[in-house]
């Protein structure tokens, strides 16, 4: 197998995450890249060090993605609109690219620590959109864990296979939920303007 021309470090992680995208971070190896690619999985290390080296590149551009993405569905809401348009934002990517939602959740446990860094984008956003309200730093941080627990338990088990069976409209459960928490947001910020 010859190397082929124009083979670029963009084009190898491109494919990579394709792979990803498709069969998750257990799909990707270097013979199987190199498969993919037509070339021998020695030529990858002309442009990749490593698979590991790979990989961190690949949750680099993944947490790019879901960030802006997220950032796009807040961009000039109200506080109430931010929050929704956050929570649906975050269900459809994790319904549309399962396999890299799984990868972007799992990054607190990053050992890379320029990558660790990047998560926090990806998991702030939360604090950005509960930050809108006039609550205290405290609450905040109570908040913004609710709703990212809210939001990821949610999709956590919908992927499972939970709801299909409910008489109840998914749809609605969901919206049902983030509502409660900007409701409660509500009400914290209504009795911090009482203090």
């Amino acid at each position: 197998m010859a190397v082929r021309k124009g083979l670029t470090r963009e084009i190898i992680i491109e494919k990579a995450m394709a792979l990803v995208i498709e069969n998750g971070y257990d799909g990707l190896s270097m013979r199987s890249l190199a498969k993919e690619l037509g070339i021998k999985a020695a030529s990858l290390y002309n442009h990749i060090q490593s698979t590991d080296d790979l990989k961190a590149e690949i949750s680099m551009r993944i947490v790019d993605e879901f960030f802006t993405v997220q950032e796009q569905a807040i961009k000039d809401k109200s506080p109430e609109e931010a929050i929704m348009a956050l929570a649906h934002a975050y269900r459809k990517l994790a319904k549309e690219k399962h396999n890299v939602y799984d990868i972007a959740i799992a990054l607190p446990t990053a050992e890379d620590a320029a990558l660790y860094e990047k998560r926090k984008s990806f998991f702030y956003i939360t604090m950005e959109v509960v930050g809108k309200f006039a609550i205290t730093e405290e609450q905040k941080r109570f908040w913004q864990r609710a709703l990212r627990v809210s939001m990821h338990g949610f999709v956590s088990l919908e992927k499972a296979g939970y709801f299909t069976n409910s008489v109840i409209d998914t749809e609605k459960s969901y919206d049902f939920i983030i509502m409660n928490i900007i409701n409660g947001l509500k009400q914290a910020e209504q009795e911090n303007k009482k203090l």
